[in-house]
């Protein structure tokens, strides 16, 4: 930041060029406003641009522009409350393409701003996942939402009792891994979560878990962690909490 003399300079002389420039200019631009959010971020102009750009006809500029809206909102709860009401449109879309509704899904993970803010788009993600028939949407979905739920012991134990009741709808080998992935993820991240949590964590024979899904979900747990996780689950007190 010492080198730069100017950041009012920076962000006009880059603006100009996003307003004269072609699609890759664009681009280009969206990109160092995301890079650059720390003091863009409350530059009315650059938000205009950012969020305008989520609705271009370009792929490369919508991508752009989510890239830049994901910087901005990890700092703004305004932009970031904002920014969630696109990504739901977006992402039910039916003219927006499948690699544009994958690079919103991603998105979801930086709603961290505050804890009201990651609330409000852990419900939207919720809501999307459990409406998703597309297989690459729902996995970068749960691995966004898990992201997302990490930074709250509520959040992740909702998350908890959510994924094991998606995974025993699902049938396909992938979303399944996923889930488990995503469960060893939060248990492994929030040590606290036997608390709060009303789950069993699986062993081989719980749930029907194929050997390469058990594997998934144990990662790299040992088999003596494994047996205590179990027990400290067993023999916690069910907490019931309402996210």
């Amino acid at each position: 930041m010492a080198r730069v003399a100017n950041h009012l300079e920076l962000l006009k002389r880059v603006k100009s060029v996003f307003n004269s420039g072609d699609s890759e200019s664009k681009t280009l631009a969206l990109v160092l406003f995301g890079c650059w959010a720390d003091f863009a971020n409350d530059n009315a102009q650059i938000r205009y641009l950012i969020l305008s750009s989520l609705v271009s006809p370009h792929d490369c500029e919508v991508k752009a522009s989510l890239f830049a809206a994901g910087c901005f909102c990890e700092i703004s709860d305004d932009f970031a409350c904002i920014t969630l009401e696109m990504l739901f449109n977006i992402m039910n879309s039916p003219a927006a393409s499948l690699p544009i509704k994958l690079a919103a899904a991603r998105i979801f993970a930086k709603f961290k701003c505050s804890y009201s803010v990651a609330k409000k788009a852990y419900k939207i993600g919720l809501e999307l996942i459990s409406n998703s028939s597309n297989e690459d949407i729902l996995v970068i979905m749960l691995f966004s939402i898990s992201k997302l739920a990490s930074i709250s012991t509520l959040l992740t134990s909702n998350l908890v009792e959510f994924l094991v009741s998606f995974l025993e709808r699902q049938s396909t080998f992938r979303v399944r891994e996923t889930v488990l992935r995503c469960l060893h993820f939060l248990f492994r991240n929030n040590p606290s979560l036997k608390l709060y949590s009303k789950f069993e964590a699986p062993d081989e024979q719980s749930m029907e878990l194929s050997p390469s899904e058990y594997e998934a979900w144990k990662g790299d747990w040992t088999d003596d962690e494994m047996l205590e996780l179990n027990k400290l689950f067993s023999d916690s007190e069910i907490l019931n909490c309402i996210v």
